[in-house]
């Protein structure tokens, strides 16, 4: 059979209507404005909005597309946490941890899945580029191996595939290879990696439909949509508990941040099982990532598995523009770069 790669930066997400990483913090400051943040949630809306205040004091003065990037922010928090040291007087470090986690909690709300897909009441505003993705893997899937390598958190391409496989006489749990063994929501059960996955979907990053036990260390996937909101709440219920007792679940992103440590001891044998799947495939198709200047630890994966095998893979850049053709050329040499997007890409797959 054979082995291809497909590896989404947030281009890819931006096709299916999501914010690129550098519209994040915009959409936050206009959801903060507008009450819309937070589930209406006053208390949190004043509290991030009194930290944006003192962290930015310049920022009703900045225009929209001027706004600091949420990397940029991320990474501030990052290494204020690594260092020990305070932000302000009076503050601690307990303190930069609460506004850390309100703003991956603005981060994942804005990241919602942006259209109504409904079967039961026959509403489905999925968008045809989606649906065509979607159709060109499955109907593939029996000839080829796909990789879906993504650093996105949102479970768009997911979902879509699952409403395919879904009707598969095996379940997704012995379908789908995430790369680690992991926590069933619904019931006290660990579902092993299978043996003969059918597709392979590694979240190199987190996901929003995934939860943390800190105790047991085991992740939570749930398969039906986005459970990142139980890690929030106050009240301690089934939702939130893991079967080994501990509670509150927790949430588990890699925010964007050049100055992260990665202290989760799952997510590297997702990376590493993500290698190995870029060593081994023909083919490698790089769908909206940009190579930021933030993602040293994906530049150098990417590099490694480019390197280490004899036959070097057909490499496939889908991207908006040619902006970023000079990069993949310097370190990958000439590449099948596409410019117009996913749809050009779809087309010459004849997929519809």
């Amino acid at each position: 059979m054979e082995n291809k790669a497909i590896f989404l930066g947030a281009g890819a997400s931006k096709a299916f209507g999501l914010p690129l990483t550098g519209e994040i913090f915009p959409l936050i400051i206009q959801r903060l404005k507008s009450k819309q943040l937070f589930k209406g949630n006053s208390t949190e809306q004043n509290e991030l909005s009194n930290f944006i205040k003192r962290l930015y004091p310049g920022l009703v003065k900045i225009r929209k597309n001027k706004y600091p990037l949420i990397t940029d922010t991320l990474s501030l928090l990052d290494h204020l946490l690594n260092t020990g040291n305070y932000f302000w007087g009076k503050s601690e470090t307990k303190d930069i941890i609460f506004y850390k986690g309100l703003f991956e909690k603005a981060i994942f709300e804005v990241l919602e899945i942006p259209f109504k897909k409904n079967s039961a009441s026959h509403i489905d505003e999925t968008p045809p580029i989606l649906k065509q993705m979607g159709n060109w893997i499955y109907q593939n899937h029996k000839d080829i191996f796909f990789s879906i390598i993504s650093t996105n958190y949102d479970i768009t391409v997911e979902e879509e595939l699952y409403s395919r496989f879904k009707d598969n006489q095996h379940p997704i749990s012995q379908l789908v290879d995430f790369g680690i063994n992991w926590r069933d929501p619904g019931k006290d059960k660990i579902h092993l990696r299978p043996l003969e996955p059918a597709i392979g979907i590694y979240k190199l990053h987190g996901s929003t439909n995934w939860l943390k036990c800190n105790l047991c260390n085991h992740i939570y996937i749930n398969i039906k949509g986005n459970i990142y909101h139980q890690a929030f709440r106050e009240e301690i219920d089934t939702k939130n508990t893991c079967h080994c007792g501990n509670a509150p679940l927790s949430t588990l992103i890699v925010a964007p941040s050049l100055a992260r440590i990665i202290y989760d001891n799952n997510l590297p044998h997702i990376w590493n099982n993500s290698f190995e799947r870029l060593r081994r495939a023909s083919e490698w198709i790089i769908i909206g990532y940009s190579f930021p200047p933030e993602d040293l630890n994906i530049k150098s994966m990417l590099v490694r598995a480019f390197n280490a095998r004899v036959e070097k893979p057909q490499i496939t850049v889908v991207q908006k523009g040619k902006g970023f053709k000079s990069r993949y050329n310097a370190i990958f040499g000439e590449t099948v770069y596409l410019e117009g997007g996913l749809e050009e890409f779809m087309a010459l797959e004849n997929i519809r």
